[in-house]
C-alpha cells in the first residue's frame, strides 16, 4: 500500500488534486508554486483523465491557458 492512507487517498495524489483545484479556481499563482516548485507535472492527469488545462478552459480561465503557452 505503498502511499495510500487509511482513508484510501494515494498521498501521491495530493499535488495533482492542488493543481486541478487551482486550475478550477483559476490560481495561477497556486499552479505556478506546484509547477515550479516540481511538486507536480502541468499536464498530469485525474482518473479520467482531464488535465488542469481542461479545467481551466470549461471554467473560462483564459490565464492559465496563456501561462502554459509562454512556457513552450
Amino acid at each position: 500500500m505503498s502511499g495510500a492512507a487509511a482513508d484510501g487517498i494515494d498521498d501521491r495524489d495530493i499535488p495533482k488534486q492542488e493543481l486541478l483545484e487551482a486550475a478550477f479556481n483559476g490560481d495561477i499563482e497556486k499552479i505556478d508554486s506546484l509547477i515550479l516548485g516540481e511538486k507536480v507535472h502541468i499536464d498530469s492527469v485525474d482518473d479520467d483523465h482531464v488535465t488542469a488545462l481542461h479545467i481551466a478552459a470549461a471554467m473560462g480561465n483564459n490565464k492559465l491557458i496563456a501561462s502554459k503557452k509562454k512556457r513552450q
